[in-house]
């Protein structure tokens, strides 16, 4: 062993370039395959939670026939009083129109959006005058019906900031949402996707914005105001237009900002029931009602049971049912990211064989003298076994953590 050793770090000394060579040659292999699979396996493990964020994690459900029926809130309090139902909660979805005076400082000469020629702006051009342009931007909304505990497990999301609405005239917003609200890009191509905004006029002078504080008037650098409209942010306490089916936008307090779940481009606000249901003229009604059963309750027999309690306009099924055809697609992912990470790991074996069976190649004369003058085989081979372990580790030590970063920023 101290022979093999003594000699696989003799050729390795002897030739640094060939082995710094080695070492990147496996070290882009390991970028590749770190890359790939941790890559693959967030979109599965993401695809995995927003699923179980959109079916819910009760036994049974309650809900309307058709995509955009609605039920009976008074449904609620039946299925909390049926045999065998330990809890059950209320969920209402609808379609919100907000909007959102952005602060934007301008030179004054110009009405150019700062998003579009904000690094030809000079000192020159001072004053930087505060403007409000509104945008209204199309999102999902979401209550709970009273009386749910944990609000971020039933709905799936986690808050960033702020607290939950507890009244009529408060919202919380996702980070998505905000960004829009604000006139502003995400942070990839999969948040610019999907969702409506428009842009209206914009209005000089004492027009008020959407936020809470005061806003300067002006600014007198071109440096002052680039900054300003950068660290521009929807905060807790700030305000937005509920655009109502009847009558102008109402005047809601945003009290919390929402996190966004991985992968999730499309924006989301959460308001109390009565508050969503009068936003999207759906008072008293649910989208759906969620069951969770007693442990040695049948799903099944459950569901069959209670579907004659219902009208024919609605259904009660289990989760299960609900969740098999999304099993199905989920199984097929996995499939596809198996096969993607098995391509990346045999490309990167290929060129980690090629580049050491190379190196073998070139030192067939060396090693024949070496058994020549009475080295053993087994030596021999030892040697050759722990240098390729130490180039392996070496390259794995230097790729792993940059494959992971940048699967991080993809």
């Amino acid at each position: 062993m101290r022979a093999a050793w003594r000699l696989c770090i003799s050729n390795l000394s002897a030739r640094p370039s060939r082995t710094a060579l080695l070492v990147g040659v496996v070290a882009l292999s390991a970028i590749l395959i770190a890359a790939v699979g941790v890559s693959m396996g967030s979109v599965l493990a993401s695809i995995k939670e927003r699923a179980s964020t959109l079916v819910g994690s009760a036994d049974a459900r309650i809900e309307g026939k058709g995509a955009a029926t609605t039920i009976d809130a008074r449904w609620l309090d039946t299925a909390r009083a049926w045999p065998q139902v330990q809890s059950a909660s209320g969920t209402l979805q609808g379609t919100l129109a907000l909007r959102f005076g952005a602060p934007e400082w301008v030179p004054a000469a110009t009405d150019d959006s700062p998003a579009s020629l904000p690094e030809s702006w000079t000192d020159a051009d001072a004053p930087f005058e505060l403007t409000v342009r509104t945008h209204q931007v199309t999102s999902r909304g979401i209550a709970l019906a009273p009386g749910v505990v944990d609000i971020e497990r039933q709905l799936g999301q986690r808050l960033h900031s702020g607290r939950w609405p507890t009244s009529d005239s408060e919202i919380a917003i996702n980070q998505t949402l905000a960004r829009r609200l604000l006139g502003t890009k995400g942070k990839n191509l999969l948040e610019n996707i999907g969702g409506l905004t428009l842009l209206g006029q914009r209005t000089r002078g004492p027009a008020q914005a959407g936020k809470a504080a005061p806003q300067p008037q002006s600014f007198p650098t071109a440096s002052a105001a680039r900054d300003a409209n950068e660290a521009r942010a929807i905060e807790p306490g700030d305000f937005v237009g509920l655009l109502t089916p009847r009558g102008e936008p109402r005047r809601i307090t945003v009290v919390g900002i929402i996190q966004d779940a991985p992968l999730a481009a499309s924006p989301l606000a959460t308001m109390t029931l009565d508050g969503l249901g009068a936003a999207t003229n759906q008072r008293d009604r649910l989208t759906r009602v969620e069951l969770v059963l007693q442990e040695d309750a049948d799903a099944e027999a459950f569901a069959k049971a209670r579907q004659a309690d219902l009208p024919a306009t609605m259904l009660v099924q289990t989760t299960q049912r609900v969740t098999s055809g999304l099993d199905k697609g989920i199984r097929a992912n996995e499939l596809g990211f198996l096969l993607g990470t098995m391509m990346a790991f045999l490309a990167a074996s290929f060129i980690i064989m090629t580049g050491m069976s190379t190196g073998i190649v070139e030192r067939t004369r060396e090693l024949a003298i070496l058994r020549a003058i009475g080295a053993q085989r087994r030596v021999l081979a030892l040697s050759q076994l722990l240098m390729g372990a130490l180039i392996g580790l070496m390259g794995a030590l230097v790729g792993v953590p940059i494959g992971t970063a940048l699967a991080y920023l993809v």
